[in-house]
C-alpha cells in the first residue's frame, strides 16, 4: 500500500487465476493480527474480500475498510446481507465497491447479450470501441464456445448485481468510498466511471 502503515490483506480468492471469490482466506486471528499490526503504525488495514464470510471474518477481526465486498456465497453470486451491512455501519467500516470492472462492457450493450444479431453486435462493438479507457478487447459473443459464453454472462449479470448491491449499501448507511484495485489502468477514466455509477 502506498500510505504508511497501511496494508492490504487479500481476506478471499478472486481476480487471480487458481481461486474463487467466495472462500476466506484467512482466519479472524490472522487477520486481528494485521490490523492491529497496522494501527501500532498509525496506519489501517483494508481486506481484498469478495465472500459473504470473508467480509464477516473482516468485520470480527477489526479490518479498517472492505474492497470489492460483493457479498458473493458458494454459487458464486452476489446476495445483499443486511444484517453483514448493518455492521459495517455500527463499526464505521467503509467498503470501496470497485462496481465499474466490466462496467463500460455493459453500459455500452443493447441491454442484453443473448440473441443478438450481428448488425446488434457490430453495434455494440463500435460502441464499446469509443469508450475513452484502457479496456478489454471486446468479446465477439457470436465467435466463442459455449464454455467462454457462460463466463461472458456471468460477467454481465454480476455488473448488474453488483450495481443493484451498491444500492442497497448505500440505502443501509454504508460509508462508500471512490476507487480501483486495477494496476496499470488510467486512473482518472476508472474513478470517472465509478463516480457516475455510484451518483446513479
Amino acid at each position: 500500500a502506498s500510505a504508511p502503515g497501511a496494508s492490504r490483506a487479500p481476506a478471499t480468492g478472486g481476480g487471480t487465476v487458481g481461486t474463487v471469490r467466495h472462500r476466506a482466506t484467512f482466519t479472524v486471528e490472522e487477520l486481528a493480527a494485521a490490523a492491529s499490526e497496522s494501527i501500532q503504525h498509525d496506519g489501517y488495514t483494508t481486506a481484498h474480500v469478495h465472500g459473504t464470510e470473508g467480509i464477516v471474518r473482516c468485520l470480527d477481526a477489526g479490518v479498517q475498510m472492505l474492497e470489492h465486498a460483493t457479498f458473493v456465497l458458494e454459487d458464486n453470486v452476489e446476495y445483499f446481507n443486511a444484517d453483514v451491512a448493518k455492521r459495517c455501519v455500527d463499526q464505521n467500516v467503509p467498503i470501496c465497491p470497485t462496481v465499474q470492472v466490466y462496467g463500460r462492457w455493459v453500459e455500452t450493450s443493447p441491454g442484453r447479450m443473448d440473441g443478438l444479431s450481428k448488425d446488434e453486435l457490430d453495434e455494440w462493438q463500435a460502441r464499446y470501441e469509443q469508450v475513452d479507457a484502457l479496456v478489454p478487447p471486446f468479446p465477439r459473443l457470436d465467435k466463442l464456445p459455449e464454455s467462454e459464453l457462460r463466463t461472458w454472462r456471468h460477467r454481465f449479470d454480476s455488473f448488474i448485481r453488483r450495481v443493484d448491491l451498491v444500492g442497497e449499501l448505500y440505502r443501509a448507511g454504508v460509508v462508500l468510498l471512490m476507487g480501483s484495485d486495477g494496476g496499470g489502468r488510467p486512473g482518472d477514466a476508472v474513478f470517472l466511471a465509478q463516480f457516475r455509477i455510484l451518483l446513479e
